[in-house]
């Protein structure tokens, strides 16, 4: 075999995750198991819902599982792949929204006063401040720390 059979070979065996063809499957066995599945899991966060007293989400989910799943079915290259492709993107956008409205702030106004005080407090807890004064920076260990209880449990 030739360099370049073996290169489709391998071209083969990666899974082209951002690929909708390579992700979803091209025959309509594959788009249906797939719209199976997520109904499946849709009917089952709605019954989660619906336990713990969450009537209208419930019934809002379960509807949304159902569709998917009748689109599935009936339509699996046009339907189901037209609201597939929606969903990604709307899921895409929601993340985004989320990154900028609940991370950038979180981001300022916790870790950076957080790391700001840390910086300029006195507390080293890792000791890593240079000393030019210390002769050696080897910590003795006392001969009173080195029981059998300790080595089981050295933390």
């Amino acid at each position: 075999m030739t360099d370049s059979g073996n290169r489709r070979q391998a071209a083969k065996a990666i899974w082209r995750w951002q690929d909708p063809v390579a992700t979803h499957g091209t025959d309509s066995r594959a788009l249906r198991i797939h719209g199976t599945l997520r109904a499946v899991i849709a009917l089952a966060v709605a019954c989660l819902f619906w336990f713990t007293g969450h009537r209208g989400m419930a019934c809002v989910v379960a509807a949304i599982g159902t569709i998917t799943w009748l689109t599935a079915l009936l339509s699996p290259h046009k339907l189901y792949a037209s609201l597939t492709r929606a969903l990604d993107t709307f899921g895409r956008w929601v993340g985004i929204a989320i990154t900028w409205v609940f991370l950038v702030p979180i981001y300022f106004l916790l870790i950076t006063p957080f790391g700001l005080l840390m910086r300029h407090g006195s507390r080293d807890p890792l000791r890593r401040t240079w000393s030019a004064a210390t002769p050696t920076f080897w910590t003795d260990r006392s001969t009173t720390d080195d029981t059998p209880e300790r080595r089981k449990r050295p933390f």
